[in-house]
């Protein structure tokens, strides 16, 4: 039996890591944009000893460095240019942000991964 090629290990892989992504960030669009980005280090990194531990590792992190970046903007801007354009204090407008995200977030089914919650999802204890 050959053996597989690095395309079709990361393809055997494509749909848990869309599905981690998409629990995470909760949307499709975004998730296949992380999984991308994972195929794209994934075929730079050279040989990997466990590659789905690893594809995961490098997809999870990529999620949550994406949701870091928008905890740190409203709507593409940074909380301090908002706060600048509204004439309020940074703090205020991140605050003003969250019961926004809050507020909104209560009337949208569905849920989004925790870092805790990603690690069981992927059989980690």
């Amino acid at each position: 039996m050959n053996p597989r090629t690095p395309v079709e290990l990361f393809e055997g892989q494509r749909p848990r890591l869309s599905g981690l992504a998409y629990r995470v960030l909760g949307s499709a669009a975004e998730a296949e944009d992380m999984v991308q980005e994972a195929y794209l280090r994934w075929s730079k990194a050279g040989p990997v000893e466990v590659p789905a531990a690893w594809l995961t590792k490098v997809a999870a992190n990529l999620c949550l460095n994406q949701l870091a970046s928008a905890r740190r903007q409203a709507f593409g801007h940074s909380h301090a240019e908002i706060a600048g354009l509204l004439g309020i204090g940074e703090a205020h407008s991140r605050r003003l942000h969250r019961r926004a995200r809050a507020h909104v977030g209560s009337r949208v089914s569905g849920s989004r991964a925790t870092a805790s919650s990603i690690g069981a999802s992927c059989g980690a204890s």
